[in-house]
């Protein structure tokens, strides 16, 4: 299936309900052949074969659900109007984009996304100008067996709202795909005999024959798993009695007979009786999630935060991530993390930046522990200084010196904010510049966020924030204090670290490194005062 100029590529589109079998589709096509996406979507407990679909085509296509109908769990009819609206020319740009990045020029593509059975007409104005002919695959699985599947993993979510999700995007996906060759997969028969199934298929996509290696045959011979198929129902059952029956009894036996082009006049019929019911369909609000997001700020204590976190969340509950510096593609991770992992409840990186992302359905709880500046830059050293096998810039400075010689250079380089008001870069990032300069921008985020523990203060603040996360929520947390990759001598005190440093540095250099760090010692002040007002507060 080689291509020319004037020779459209083609794409194996896979149409059809969330939990239906589509990811089966898609990765036996790409076995025998198809180009998956370069950007696939990680295995979750729920999918553990892989879900063979794009992370940024699945982002996107939510994104432009949100605008329709508010996301992929809401079975409300998208308005025609608004798929073909002439405002939607940057939308169709940004899927031009999206299938070149992930799929590059190859000939044969394969793309897999539950979505797209909801916004068909706007991919297929993208293939229309990349010259890709679309050849579609609609996977069918029966209602009753995908309810029982979405209730497991949706647990607030009703028999008829999922009943209406499926016709949703079964009827969609029929309407939408008329003009193109297509073929419907049961995927209770695909279980059962693939190559009869997958060759059936190709005839009715207009190739003629199917040929298959040896060894193709046995890689999906060992993707394919009849034990991996849950929640199955008999397929000559009867609908259980709801507002949906009769129309999905109707629905399911013309996909059954694959009969779509011959009942092209009762699907409209049935695609309006659905579109009525649906109006009236009243949609449990889903529970917002409440999840804890820690901002581990370099030797702040937070190992020992993190270890009493996990003591509290098992497996994935708590999970961790590091980003990139770049604050837009920073944020857009952080966001996508949380989303991406709906079973976490307690996130954690070193590297996030500020502010919590903005998810309407997620309520997002910040944790932030600040320090007294110079007992950090020491404890950082120490700690840098034991890293015999690494090769970052402060390992190896500290490696090859001592305190003062560390601090010295660490002073000389103005970017480096190791030992320079590291607190109060990144509390500054909460807000942008035309909010004022770093000083009052980190004082806004202080102010802003809702808890701000102390090092110092480690096991009140600790305490503290155990009554605060339970009257979020969180009602069974025991936030155990245990310190964790301590650096320093837990015995001496705040006053004795400063003299002992003093002492090591000289007194310019000291001088120095006060002036240095100024900032981050009126924003520990504020952070110490403040974390005293919600001690009387409680």
């Amino acid at each position: 299936m080689m291509t020319t100029t004037n020779t459209p590529r083609q794409a194996i589109v896979i149409l059809g309900m969330h939990r239906a079998g589509t990811s089966l589709c898609a990765r036996i096509f790409e076995l025998l052949g198809a180009t998956a996406a370069k950007t696939l979507m990680p295995a979750k407990a729920d999918n553990s074969n892989g879900f063979w679909e794009s992370l940024p085509i699945m982002r996107f296509n939510e994104g432009l659900l949100r605008q329709a109908i508010r996301g992929w769990d809401k079975p409300q009819a998208i308005a025609d109007s608004w798929l073909n609206a002439s405002e939607r020319s940057a939308d169709i740009a940004k899927i031009v984009e999206l299938i070149q990045a992930e799929f590059a020029d190859n000939a044969f593509l394969v793309l897999k996304e539950p979505r797209f059975a909801r916004l068909l007409p706007l991919w297929l104005q993208a293939f229309q100008i990349l010259n890709i002919q679309p050849l579609f695959i609609i996977c069918c699985r029966h209602p009753q067996a995908v309810t029982a599947s979405l209730q497991t993993r949706e647990t607030e979510m009703s028999a008829q709202q999922a009943a209406s999700l499926w016709l949703a995007h079964m009827l969609d996906a029929e309407r939408y795909s008329r003009a193109y060759p297509r073929a419907v997969i049961h995927y209770e028969t695909l279980l059962k005999d693939w190559r009869t199934v997958i060759s059936q298929a190709y005839k009715q996509l207009g190739w003629n024959s199917f040929v298959i290696t040896a060894t193709v045959a046995k890689a999906i011979n060992a993707y394919l798993d009849p034990q991996q198929q849950h929640h199955a129902v008999d397929i000559r059952a009867k609908f259980k009695p709801h507002l949906f029956s009769q129309i999905l009894t109707e629905t399911y036996a013309i996909y059954q007979q694959k009969q779509l082009n011959s009942n092209k006049i009762a699907l409209d019929k049935l695609y309006t009786e659905w579109q009525q019911l649906t109006a009236s369909l009243v949609v449990k609000p889903k529970q917002k999630r409440t999840v804890i997001l820690h901002y581990h700020l370099f030797k702040n204590a937070g190992t020992s935060l993190d270890a009493a976190f996990k003591a509290n969340f098992k497996g994935n509950e708590w999970i961790t991530a590091e980003f990139p510096p770049n604050l837009i593609q920073n944020r857009l991770q952080v966001k996508n993390w949380i989303l991406d992992n709906p079973q976490a409840k307690c996130f954690s990186s070193h590297t996030a930046s500020l502010p919590p992302p903005q998810i309407p359905e997620v309520k997002i709880l910040p944790v932030i522990f600040v320090r007294n500046p110079l007992d950090r830059i020491v404890s950082a050293y120490t700690f840098e200084k034991k890293q015999h096998n690494a090769t970052t810039f402060g390992s190896i400075v500290a490696q090859n010196t001592n305190i003062a010689g560390y601090i010295a250079i660490r002073l000389a380089i103005l970017a480096d904010r190791q030992c320079r008001n590291f607190h109060l870069q990144r509390l500054a990032v909460m807000f942008g510049e035309k909010h004022g300069d770093e000083l009052t921008r980190a004082q806004q985020a202080l102010a802003t966020l809702p808890f701000v523990g102390i090092v110092e203060e480690y096991a009140v603040a600790l305490e503290k924030l155990q009554l605060w996360l339970r009257q979020q929520g969180f009602t069974d947390l025991k936030m155990q204090a245990s310190a964790k990759n301590v650096s320093q001598d837990k015995k001496m005190s705040l006053e004795q670290k400063m003299l002992r440093l003093q002492a090591e540095l000289g007194d310019k250099l000291y001088a120095e490194l006060l002036v240095a760090n100024q900032a981050d010692l009126d924003l520990h002040a504020i952070a110490s005062a403040k974390l005293a007002n919600f001690m009387e507060s409680s």
